[in-house]
């Protein structure tokens, strides 16, 4: 016989948050600067603007 805690559902929920959790530290890594610099989601974004403006140069020449 099953006991009442160890029930299916009992535990429903867990699994939503702990991905909050993970979730909301990996924004937070993401959106907060470091050592002075910009966060790392605005460095992503420049770079890949940058590799964009390569690009589109590339393509366009003859």
């Amino acid at each position: 016989m099953r006991s009442y805690l160890s029930s299916p559902t009992r535990q429903h929920g867990q699994g939503l948050s702990e991905y909050l959790i993970v979730l909301t530290a990996g924004v937070i890594l993401l959106t907060v600067p470091w050592n002075g610099q910009a966060a790392p989601i605005i460095q992503l974004a420049r770079a890949l603007q940058g590799l964009y403006a390569h690009y589109s140069y590339t393509l366009s020449l003859p």
